[in-house]
């Protein structure tokens, strides 16, 4: 939001361009209408009561002198803030639909779903979407999508078409392709093929329309192998069987730049597309041993001519621990200027073994005693030929 203010005033909450109030409550007293708080949005600055609150970042934000960093996950949730000595500040856990569970009781600020404002103001517990308001318990906005007419099979109030799991809604307006380069960028003025300029293809207002038109916006089906071998735990011992379960996680995501400090003309906000990143998650399931089972992977994508190779390895703050399991994770970060509606996704691959650290040194989960090569991971997403 930019050039705009929000009053509060007793027990009347509103907003306009000018600064006004608009009811929400019937009007109190006159002794009770008395301006409580002014909130001023002016860029990425924002302002209370007159007074600088907070500066918006490109992943964060800077308040009373200290710079902050907001780690966000695939949808832009935020989901931890940290300081500059990286000591978490707040963290936050969320229902589907956006409503806040398990939150840190450190609030230190209000962006929260989707990296939308959380208005708490009065109990209004309300979603500044910029394009309208959104209520997360119901859960839907409390006006119509401006948008409403390009989606008439779907209700005006409905968020993310009734899946917020896989859509998310930046503020409800588009992104637009170059004819010329393929370059994507996003016009604020632009809610339709017939409002886009000249030069330029209409692409959508979310992050997956992006995905569709690189023709990127796949869903990948998880892929299970159980491997049954034989470990030496011990040099005494000799070998164990073990049944080693690996699930192997795929998903696509565009990896989008909002910041208001670089905002333009018809992109205010600062909306920007940077490439996009293939998620790989493997996840390491295995039957109790003595000494700790660790896989040794990597990952192989192949996009147009290009391929990239990433190692597997443990997330710095996993989302949860349990034991005789390992998770891995990596990351493939294919930049804008690569990424073309000419290319194609031709393969995703997960290959790498097992093995165990003993006082002996290095022990790898093999066939068998009789027959000791190495069991090896191989699982691969092979994608299909795009119909011309």
């Amino acid at each position: 939001m930019s050039g705009y203010d929000i009053t509060y005033t007793g027990m009347i909450a509103g907003l306009n361009g000018n600064g006004g109030s608009i009811p929400l409550d019937p009007p109190m007293p006159h002794d009770a209408e008395r301006v409580v708080m002014t909130r001023d949005y002016c860029g990425a600055y924002t302002y209370r009561n007159g007074a600088v609150e907070r500066i918006l970042m490109g992943n964060g934000f800077i308040q009373d002198s200290v710079y902050y960093v907001q780690i966000k996950d695939y949808q832009g949730n935020v989901r931890t803030v940290i300081d500059r000595n990286r000591n978490i500040v707040e963290h936050n856990e969320y229902y589907p639909y956006g409503g806040l569970i398990n939150a840190s009781d450190s609030q230190l600020q209000p962006y929260k779903y989707s990296s939308k404002e959380l208005d708490r103001e009065n109990g209004l517990d309300l979603y500044d979407s910029q394009a309208r308001w959104y209520d997360p318990m119901f859960p839907q906005t409390t006006t119509q999508d401006p948008l409403a007419e390009k989606y008439q099979s779907i209700s005006p109030y409905t968020w993310c078409s009734g899946n917020p799991v896989k859509y998310f809604d930046p503020n409800g307006l588009d992104w637009v392709m170059s004819n010329k380069d393929q370059s994507i960028k996003w016009f604020d003025n632009v809610t339709s093929s017939k409002q886009t300029p000249i030069g330029y293809k209409y692409i959508g207002k979310s992050d997956n329309d992006i995905l569709s038109m690189l023709y990127l916006n796949i869903n990948f089906s998880n892929i299970v192998s159980n491997n049954i071998g034989y470990i030496a735990q011990d040099i005494n011992v000799g070998f164990n069987m073990a049944n080693i379960k690996e699930e192997s996680i795929a998903f696509i995501t565009a990896d989008i730049t909002r910041d208001a400090t670089k905002g333009r003309k018809n992109n205010i906000n600062g909306n920007y597309f940077n490439g996009v990143i293939i998620n790989i998650i493997e996840n390491t399931v295995h039957t109790p041993i003595v000494e700790t089972l660790h896989s040794a992977s990597e990952v192989e994508v192949s996009y147009g001519h290009n391929l990239y190779q990433r190692t597997l390895r443990k997330p710095l703050h996993p989302y949860f621990t349990m034991t005789n399991t390992e998770s891995k994770e990596a990351s493939v970060f294919i930049p804008a200027k690569d990424s073309s509606i000419n290319k194609k996704l031709n393969y995703i691959r997960v290959k790498g073994n097992w093995s165990i650290e003993t006082g002996h040194g290095s022990t790898m989960f093999i066939h068998h005693p009789f027959f000791p090569l190495a069991k090896k991971i191989n699982h691969s997403w092979i994608i299909k030929k795009r119909k011309p």
